[in-house]
């Protein structure tokens, strides 16, 4: 693919999150949010944006889910 066609696709599959998310049960935690942007290849700097959160803050969630899933895995 060329460069604008990557590009038009990475604004494509992070405008299907941001979707998704609007459509989601809004009983979804912090941390599922995150996890769901963060598959999708959005950044922490993304996603804090997006949610209103610190970076920090963003990291520290997808660490705890990485833990949890090793835990349960």
């Amino acid at each position: 693919m060329s460069d604008l066609e990557d590009t038009f696709q990475e604004i494509n599959d992070k405008l299907s999150v941001l979707i998704s998310l609007a459509l989601i049960d809004r009983d979804i935690s912090l941390r599922q949010k995150i996890t769901l942007m963060a598959n999708t290849g959005l950044k922490n700097a993304e996603i804090a944006k997006i949610l209103g959160i610190t970076q920090i803050h963003v990291a520290k969630e997808k660490s705890l889910a990485k833990k949890g899933r090793k835990q349960n895995g």
